[in-house]
């Protein structure tokens, strides 16, 4: 399953993390803060379903991918699940290549419309803490690509919400794109940002 993969297997995914949080401090989805320096992380190398991508990935963290549904809904890639941070919300790297999806994920229609509905906020104002950075043009993997971040807040109860920090690669191709993300808790966004910089430079797309 994939951050944005669709918008109901986001939900999903949220709400197990909750319903999780709620009833052990420990699971498969969240992981004590490794003692591994991010500096001596292992890396292996990772091929996505359909060798639409590559790239090096923390060979210790915690790997969600979902084949079957990646290749109904046309979208494939992984999710590395890393160390927690505060209230037991963990590190995230995604990778994900969105296909020609017509008739699969009809909410995202193109990049452009999935950076659109994530640089900026949909309530109409920012809450207290919130931030949307520029949308920026690189040079990623030797194409044209945008990047931007965010920090917002993630409910993680009925009364409590904790701000996390996202940072967004988009890289558009000849049929569909690509998406790399990061996501992290506040108090741990800055520690483990040296691992999606490692990689994201790693990172070759096969679709042109």
């Amino acid at each position: 399953m994939f951050r944005f993969m669709n918008l109901f297997h986001f939900l999903a995914v949220w709400f197990g993390v909750i319903a999780i949080l709620s009833i052990s401090p420990v699971s498969a989805f969240e992981k004590p803060e490794s003692p591994v320096n991010p500096k001596n992380i292992v890396y292996e190398k990772y091929i996505s379903d359909g060798n639409f991508f590559t790239a090096l990935i923390p060979k210790d963290w915690e790997k969600d991918e979902d084949i079957i549904l990646g290749r109904t809904a046309k979208e494939y890639g992984v999710i590395v699940v890393g160390p927690r941070g505060m209230e037991g919300t963990p590190v995230m790297i995604t990778i994900l290549y969105y296909g020609d999806g017509k008739d699969t994920h009809e909410w995202i229609k193109s990049a452009d419309d999935f950076i659109n509905r994530n640089s900026k906020t949909y309530l109409g104002k920012l809450l207290e803490g919130e931030e949307y950075g520029e949308v920026r043009e690189i040079i990623f993997a030797g194409r044209k690509a945008k990047k931007f971040d965010r920090k917002t807040f993630v409910s993680i109860s009925s009364s409590k919400k904790i701000l996390i920090f996202e940072r967004f690669v988009v890289v558009p191709a000849t049929t569909g794109f690509y998406k790399l993300q990061y996501e992290a808790p506040s108090d741990l966004a800055k520690k483990y940002e040296s691992v999606f910089d490692r990689v994201i430079n790693s990172f070759k797309p096969n679709v042109k």
